[in-house]
C-alpha cells in the first residue's frame, strides 16, 4: 500500500503510545494522504494538537488511531521509517 512504512518506534514515544507496531503503514495523517517521512511531519503539523492516522496493520486490516500530541512533542512521533 502507498504511505509511509514504521521501521521502528522509540521506547515511551508518541507512536508507542498510539499503539504503532513495526511493519505497519500510515496512509494519513489528519485527512492527508502521506508517501514519505516529510509529508508525515507536514502533516502531523497541519494540526500539531491532534494526531490521527490511518493506519494499515501487518494482517491488511485499516485502523483509525488518535493521539493528542503535547506541545513539545508536536514535531515528532518517535518513529523510524523506511524512506
Amino acid at each position: 500500500p502507498t504511505g509511509v512504512i514504521i521501521a521502528g518506534i522509540l521506547p515511551e514515544s508518541p507512536g508507542e503510545k498510539l499503539g504503532l507496531i513495526p511493519g505497519e503503514c500510515i496512509r494519513t495523517v489528519n485527512g492527508i494522504q502521506v508517501s514519505n517521512e516529510k509529508e508525515l511531519y507536514d502533516a502531523i503539523q497541519v494540526n500539531a494538537a491532534h494526531c490521527r492516522l490511518q493506519v494499515i496493520g501487518r494482517d491488511g486490516e485499516v485502523r483509525l488511531m488518535q493521539q493528542v500530541i503535547y506541545r513539545h512533542d508536536h514535531h515528532r512521533l518517535g518513529l523510524l521509517v523506511v524512506r
